[in-house]
């Protein structure tokens, strides 16, 4: 029987940004982000200067994701984990983050 699941596998992709000067600054970010079709979520907290997202890694990588933050805006030290997609729907996004970071 085949998964009724649209993904079986993500990427759950943590990384720090450096130049964010406003809140506007990281929901432009965000929302530049999200215009990635494989970038399934994604959250931009501009007073952490941080970044968590969840990309489907057959359409994406870190490494492109890192490229794309565009200066003045920097992107650094990425942490990433491989989780499955029935957990995320289990559990939520945000507590994904907690679990694994």
């Amino acid at each position: 029987m085949k998964s009724a699941l649209p993904f079986r596998k993500l990427i759950r992709l943590e990384f720090s940004v450096s130049g964010l000067k406003s809140s506007e600054d990281a929901a432009a970010l965000q929302y530049g982000l999200l215009l990635n079709d494989a970038i399934i979520r994604c959250h931009v907290d501009f007073s952490g200067g941080k970044c968590e997202l969840l990309y489907n890694p057959s359409d994406t990588n870190s490494r492109k994701i890192i490229a794309s933050v565009k200066r003045p805006l920097r992107a650094k030290a990425p942490d990433e984990a491989e989780i499955n997609y029935a957990e995320i729907v289990k559990s939520g996004f945000h507590s994904q983050g907690a679990k694994n970071g």
